[in-house]
């Protein structure tokens, strides 16, 4: 089973780095995804094979788009933060974004979570 860690900013994704380094071979689940710091997490899943991202936090536009073309979108997975996150606000990031296919946004909102965490499709 994954671990989730709530990000919400650099210092919580470098915490989360230490750990995921310290375990790899265990699969660790960034919730909110540094926040406006997402670039940061976005290196660090990129930097270990044992980190995923989950999206809510930050509605930067340009989030989805970088993060599944600078990993890939099998590392990306739907969150909608809520309380503190409007749902609706998240999965539009992925319904929006341009560089993202049917396929992928598939994948992000629902295919990879099963996968995560072992969830029969």
């Amino acid at each position: 089973k994954p671990m989730a860690i709530h990000t919400p900013d650099a210092e919580a994704v470098h915490a989360a780095r230490a750990i995921a380094a310290e375990f790899p071979s265990m699969k660790f689940l960034l919730l909110g995804m540094g926040g406006d710091n997402w670039r940061t997490a976005v290196t660090v899943a990129k930097k270990h094979l044992n980190v995923s991202l989950e999206l809510s936090g930050s509605l930067d536009s340009d989030k989805v788009a970088h993060a599944t073309e600078a990993l890939t979108p099998r590392k990306v997975l739907f969150g909608s933060g809520f309380p503190e996150a409007d749902p609706e606000a998240i999965l539009g990031l992925v319904e929006t974004a341009p560089t993202v296919t049917r396929a992928d946004r598939d994948r992000i909102l629902s295919l990879n979570a099963q996968a995560l965490f072992n969830v029969p499709g």
